[in-house]
Order: C-alpha cells, then structure tokens, then sequence
C-alpha cells in the first residue's frame, strides 16, 4: 500500500471498499459511503502525488478531505462552492472511520476537528406556532395553495414526528376524517426490514388542516384523477425533457423539502416573533415527541 496510486485505480478500490463498509448497514449508509469514496477520488486528483489509499484514510490527509469537503470544494455537479450542513459533515466522519475499518487500517483519530454540532429541533409549541401561522397566510395572498399544504404538513409532523419520506409517501386514504386518524409506514434511515404501518391520533389542527387541504387538492388534481398521494405539487411544471407537467402531481421528498423551504422563507420573512422555523423538515420533528427512532 506504500506505491502512490493510479487515480483510475483508486476510483475502484474506494468504490469497492465502500461497497464491502456497507455490508450490515442501512441502505442509505451504503449511499453515503459511495458519496464519500466518490470525494475522495476529488481529494486525491488534486493532489500531487497522489496519495495512497492508505493516506487518504488516515488522520492527516482525512483531516484535510473533511475540511475541503465541508467547505463545498469537493461537490460533483452544482454551482460554486457552498458551505455543507453539519449533518453532512458528520455523515463524512462516521464514513471515513468505516472505510479505514474496512481496509483493515487504524481508525484515523479526527479529534482535531471539532465534531459538528448537532441542529437542534424546535419544540412541539413552536412547531405548532408555525403551523397556526401558515393556516393564517393561506387565507391571503397569492400562494393560497401553498400556504394550505404546508400547513398540514407542518400539523402532520407536529402530530407525528413523521421524516420527509414518510410524508411524500402518504396518500388520502391514510387520513380518516371519521376515525380522525393519520395512518403511515416509518421509514427510519438505519431500518434493515420493513416497519409496520403506525396509526396516530389527529389533533384537531392536524383535521383543520386536512379539510382545509383537501378541497385544494381535488382542484389541483383535475387534470392528474389517478394521483392517489395526499400531497401533491401546487403549480405546472417541465421535466426534463421541456414536456409540459400539471399541478397536482404526486412531491417526492426532495421536491416537498424545497417547497417547505420557499414557503418558510416567506413566513420567516414576516414573523414578528424572534425564533424562526427551520426550513430543514426534520428539524420540525418536535425535540419533546419524536416517536420513532
């Protein structure tokens, strides 16, 4: 392991040590330690020489990957260089210390560099502020729909703890108005099998929210009657192609995480109170009730 590396070699032998870190872990760590071993070939291709496998995974040069990489240096599609989250930031050190493991090598000591602090989650009142005060803008303006849907999601996660993917993957059936229940599937990041569906009580905002939500939504899905999600997209849109697409499409999680982020923004902007929502959904799962791990 001491002769410098072909960096096309190096691609392959991190992907491959990504792949074998990931055996017994989640899904979504395998995602992550083919994202970092995809960095660190970045990392490496800019240095010169080219650093072994072995530095790559050791505290001095992995030290040095964790601070560009943090920085937004390491990005492989994007714009200009932008600061990454702190979740991320730790999601790179749980990994580095995975494929040093995993190449059977000592466990680089990344004390130097302070951990990233973790966010920290509003709590279940200021939750449910936010929620009262997006029902209120959604009698106004010109974002009605917007208002409307964000602030059931905001009342669903209140009630719930429910992650994004959960919300993306709830249809109308899963509200019962009568029984005024929500019905869902966790989908927690470390499962290895599927959860069962979780049946959880509605506060009467949550129904106020849903009734307001679900007159919208038969509007909305005029042109798109089979969509069976609860939550589904406000305005028209292209794909990649440029063909056409009309509101009322099913949100995947990521499109909902934008939109949730656009529409606290603007209730950010005319809060009159000091502390604002968190335009990241799971900070939005109160501190004071998560219900699943």
């Amino acid at each position: 392991m001491d002769e410098r590396e072909d960096p096309d070699d190096l691609d392959g032998r991190l992907r491959a040590l990504a792949v074998r870190a990931a055996e017994g872990h989640s899904p979504a760590r395998a995602r992550q330690l083919v994202w970092v071993a995809g960095e660190l070939t970045r990392f490496a291709a800019h240095r010169t020489p080219p650093p072994t496998l072995a530095d790559l995974l050791g505290a001095e040069v992995g030290l040095q990957y964790l601070e560009l990489a943090g920085a937004g240096a390491l990005r492989a599609r994007g714009g200009g260089a932008q600061a990454s989250t702190a979740a991320s930031n730790r999601t790179r050190r749980a990994c580095l210390l995975l494929l040093a493991r995993a190449a059977g090598l000592p466990e680089p000591d990344l004390d130097r560099l302070p951990l990233p602090p973790l966010a920290i989650r509003i709590s279940a009142a200021s939750t449910r502020q936010a929620g009262a005060e997006l029902a209120t803008e959604s009698l106004r303006g010109r974002q009605l729909p917007t208002w409307v849907r964000h602030a059931l999601v905001v009342e669903l996660i209140a009630d719930t703890g429910m992650r994004v993917g959960e919300l993306a993957a709830l249809e109308v059936g899963d509200v019962d108005l009568t029984a005024k229940t929500v019905t869902y599937v966790p989908r927690p990041p470390a499962a290895r099998s599927p959860q069962p569906p979780r049946t959880v009580a509605l506060s009467p905002a949550a129904l106020r929210a849903v009734r307001a939500w679900l007159p919208v939504r038969a509007r909305l899905t005029e042109l798109t009657p089979r969509t069976s999600a609860l939550l589904v997209s406000v305005h028209g849109n292209h794909d990649g192609d440029g063909v056409r697409r009309p509101p009322g499409l099913p949100l995947q999680p990521r499109g909902l995480a934008r939109a949730h982020r656009r529409a606290v923004a603007t209730l950010n902007a005319r809060r009159a109170t000091a502390e604002l929502v968190p335009g990241t959904l799971g900070l939005l799962r109160p501190a004071d009730q998560l219900p699943h791990p």
